[in-house]
């Protein structure tokens, strides 16, 4: 199929596609940035923090009512940390869950602070029983 003046079709508002550079030219918007020279032009750091969580739960006699645990907790905890939070195994017992929550930050400390508040926010809720968890920094 050929386009008018070798150009990408845009949608029918006639505007460009949002990935599609502007026309005057510039920087790429799709390449890592880095720290300007007056740092030293060192590229930022990024710490990535990944939790997983094995939950007991209780009070559930179907994966129905399990299901209502899981998602209201895993909704909870996306609202409250601004994390990544996805039922990862056991997805067919009624009554075990595990979680996997992911923080991104460029500190490390800070990611390993808002993973273990994660940690302590799910048991406080009381919904849930902690039974093992492990924390990785990537």
């Amino acid at each position: 199929m050929r386009y008018r003046n070798r150009e990408v079709p845009g949608h029918q508002g006639g505007g460009r596609y949002r990935t599609l550079r502007h026309r005057g030219g510039g920087p790429d918007p799709l390449m890592p940035a880095s720290r300007p020279a007056a740092s030293g032009g060192i590229p930022f750091m990024t710490a990535v923090g990944l939790m997983t969580v094995d939950l007991q739960i209780p009070g559930s006699s179907s994966l129905k009512s399990k299901r209502k645990v899981v998602s209201s907790l895993t909704a909870r905890l996306r609202q409250r940390f601004n994390v990544a939070v996805a039922e990862v195994d056991f997805q067919d017992k009624w009554q075990r869950c595990r979680i996997g929550v992911c923080a991104v930050s460029n500190d490390a400390r800070h990611v390993d602070s808002q993973l273990r508040k994660t940690l302590d926010a799910i048991d406080a809720m009381g919904q849930a029983v902690i039974l093992d968890f492990d924390i990785e920094i990537l």
